[in-house]
């Protein structure tokens, strides 16, 4: 389970990368992704301070997904890990 969550955590970090995105972005950006994991994944990044979540008061209510400083940070860590697969 763990490397599942892994393996959607950074495609939706590289998503989240390019721009704010909401959750029906995020969604069709990853389609093979359940509702379950997308959630998980949003949480763990939340949790460990990567990913800032706005909630907006429009109607109909919505939410908007951007990467923090700390998650900035961790961008040059990615573009490495990334690299390092395609090159194995």
């Amino acid at each position: 389970m763990v490397w599942v969550v892994g393996f959607y955590l950074g495609k939706q970090y590289f998503q989240i990368c390019m721009d704010i995105r909401k959750y029906g972005e995020l969604k069709k950006q990853i389609p093979d992704i359940s509702e379950k994991i997308l959630i998980q994944v949003r949480k763990c990044l939340g949790y460990y301070g990567i990913l800032h979540k706005k909630s907006l008061n429009d109607i109909p209510p919505r939410v908007e997904y951007t990467l923090t400083q700390k998650g900035l940070k961790v961008l040059p860590l990615i573009d490495l890990m990334k690299e390092f697969v395609s090159d194995n």
